[in-house]
C-alpha cells in the first residue's frame, strides 16, 4: 500500500511540476501587470482554478463518453487531437503576428480573464491524458490528484 501511495504522490508531483512550470513562466512574463494586489490575486486564483477544474472537466468528459459510447473511443481521440491541433495552430499564428492587442479600451479584468483562459486552455486537454495515469487508483486518489496538482499550480503562480 505504501508503494501505491508513493507512486500516487510521485505522479501528482511530476504532473504538478509540469503544469506549474507553465503557470510560473506565464506569471513571470506577466509580472509587471501584477503589481496591484487584486490583479495578482485574480491571476493566482484564476490560473489555479482553471488548472484544477479544466483537467477535471476534460477527464470526466472523456471518461463518461467512453463509458456510455465505447464504440466512439477512436472518435474521442480524433476530436481531442483536432482540438489540440487547433489550439497549437492558433498559438503559433499568434506568435507570428507582431501586433499589440492591448489597445487601452479593455479593462484590466478582461485582460486578466483572457490571459487566464489563454494560459489554461491546454489544461482542458490534459484531462483525457490523465486517464492513462490513473489506472488502478481509487476514486479518492483520482479526485485528490486534481486538488494536489491545483495546489502546486497555486504555489507556482
Amino acid at each position: 500500500m505504501s508503494g501505491a501511495l508513493l507512486d500516487f504522490i510521485a505522479a501528482c508531483v511530476v504532473m504538478g511540476v509540469g503544469i506549474g512550470t507553465d503557470v510560473a513562466i506565464a506569471t513571470a512574463l506577466r509580472a509587471k501587470q501584477l503589481c496591484n494586489y487584486k490583479v495578482a490575486l485574480l491571476w493566482i486564483l484564476g490560473v489555479s482554478l482553471t488548472h484544477t477544474l479544466f483537467p477535471m472537466f476534460g477527464y470526466l468528459t472523456t471518461y463518461f463518453s467512453i463509458q456510455i459510447f465505447p464504440m466512439l473511443t477512436p472518435i474521442v481521440g480524433i476530436v481531442a487531437f483536432l482540438c489540440i491541433s487547433h489550439f497549437l495552430y492558433n498559438e503559433f499564428k499568434e506568435l507570428g503576428s507582431s501586433g499589440d492587442s492591448n489597445d487601452g479600451n479593455e479593462t484590466q479584468f478582461l485582460v486578466s480573464f483572457a490571459l487566464i483562459l489563454a494560459v489554461s486552455w491546454d489544461a482542458l486537454w490534459s484531462g483525457p491524458a490523465k486517464s492513462a495515469q490513473v489506472i488502478g487508483w481509487s476514486e479518492l486518489m483520482i479526485w485528490g490528484s486534481f486538488i494536489l496538482v491545483g495546489i502546486m499550480v497555486a504555489v507556482s503562480a
